[in-house]
């Protein structure tokens, strides 16, 4: 189901994707990026269970396989930037080919009420503008229930221009 929403979401968000500019780059970029939502929400899922989530950060290497980095001091709150900054070394390097950082936030709803979403920041060397996916969630019991995902393009922030 994150698959198709997140899939959707992309060719939604980036009209210059669904119109076809340099579809092969863009087929890559789209598939990357799905690559590293799909491989972490498990985790996420068990950190959430387990009661909280300290942002995280998933990397594919410049050679295609995937690693991870964390931050030094995530747990006094400072986390996402610190992760950003880190992974903008090797972004511009060239040792990473694609990152999506993952941390808890809250969201307003179009509806409005606030609730707690998965928020997912992801850029991709081929790209000069990042995606911002948001995966709203709710606790029921010890499960977790998510709701319809939404996103957007926003400003890279780690492959800075």
């Amino acid at each position: 189901m994150r698959r198709l929403v997140v899939a959707l979401c992309l060719l939604l968000c980036v009209p210059q994707l669904a119109m076809g500019q340099n579809d092969d780059d863009d087929a890559a970029q789209l598939v990357d990026i799905q690559r590293l939502i799909d491989a972490n929400f498990p985790d996420i899922e068990i950190a959430l269970i387990r009661g909280k989530l300290i942002p995280l950060a998933a990397v594919i290497m410049a050679d295609n396989s995937m690693g991870a980095v964390e931050p030094g001091n995530a747990s006094r709150g400072s986390g996402v930037a610190e992760l950003k900054e880190a992974l903008s070394i090797g972004a511009l390097r060239g040792t990473y080919k694609a990152i999506a950082v993952f941390s808890d936030t809250l969201i307003t709803q179009p509806g409005g009420g606030q609730v707690h979403a998965i928020a997912v920041h992801a850029e991709h060397t081929l790209d000069d503008f990042a995606y911002l996916f948001f995966y709203p969630y709710e606790r029921k019991g010890k499960n977790i229930i998510f709701q319809e995902s939404f996103g957007d393009t926003v400003a890279q922030e780690v492959y800075k221009p």
